[in-house]
């Protein structure tokens, strides 16, 4: 069910409407805010998204010129339904998306062709609300939020990727602003792609004016969420190191795919 924190205006997740029927534009982004968001995937979203709704001064920006339109990452497991439901998503995620109940396995028969070998129930829990997984692409999903945020006059800064950042004195910072970031605009000429984060190199701004389609601002902010993916800059920028190994050294890798099949098969 929705919910507030204490003293907090009600804020109606399932019926919302524009703070004061007023939208941000483009040229009106924020140059103070109390949390800058820098990715806008479905981790950056989402905070964004929870932020606003309990009237929290956000700012999100993202490196892509548009949301992503397919792929990725498309599971929702039951829990994450429940939490959506209580920001009153969830309706339009069961609307769009596909109900999940069972996995079927194939593999090569005695005859020559492949032959269905085990079937499973997708979830197990017996308590779980939504006794099953949801399937939605990623730029879906992407979409839900994107659109209950704009209903609070809240959009994606895009394409604007975080050139530096320095952390102000106490004597220094504006009313508890105390994170000045740089800010890079970016282009997107036809022959050039951006891609969904920076590079491996470790100084977007000097490789974005390379190219010379950058336009630069200063923000201030209380605090600053790292939501930018596997090669993240943030964590780079703080000196955290990503352990482990990447994918590609897994003997057990598997590929998704959208197939057409010319047998029966329960979708």
């Amino acid at each position: 069910m929705p919910f507030n924190y204490p003293n907090q205006i009600p804020v109606d997740f399932i019926n919302p409407q524009p703070l004061n029927g007023q939208t941000i534009h483009d040229s009106s982004f924020p140059d103070k805010v109390d949390v800058l968001i820098v990715g806008a995937g479905p981790a950056g979203l989402m905070a964004a998204n929870a932020l606003s709704s309990f009237g929290i001064n956000v700012r999100i920006i993202d490196q892509r010129p548009a949301s992503i339109v397919a792929g990725q990452a498309d599971g929702i497991q039951p829990r994450t339904t429940e939490v959506l439901q209580s920001y009153g998503l969830a309706n339009r995620l069961l609307r769009e998306g596909n109900q999940l109940w069972e996995i079927s396995f194939w593999n090569p028969g005695s005859r020559g062709t492949i032959e269905r070998s085990e079937r499973i129930p997708d979830v197990t829990t017996p308590t779980a609300r939504y006794p099953f997984e949801v399937t939605l692409h990623q730029g879906a999903i992407e979409n839900i939020f994107i659109d209950a945020m704009s209903t609070r006059g809240l959009i994606v800064d895009r394409p604007t990727t975080v050139h530096d950042w320095a952390i102000l004195s106490s004597t220094e910072a504006q009313n508890g602003y105390r994170i000045k970031i740089t800010l890079g605009h970016l282009t997107e000429p036809k022959h050039i792609k951006l891609s969904q984060f920076p590079s491996n190199n470790t100084d977007p701004k000097k490789e974005n004016e390379q190219n010379g389609y950058v336009k630069e601002t200063i923000v201030y902010a209380k605090y600053v969420i790292g939501c930018d993916g596997a090669h993240s800059w943030v964590r780079k920028k703080l000196g955290f190191t990503l352990n482990g190994e990447q994918t590609s050294k897994h003997e057990n890798e598997f590929l998704v795919c959208e197939v057409s099949i010319s047998f029966s098969e329960t979708r």
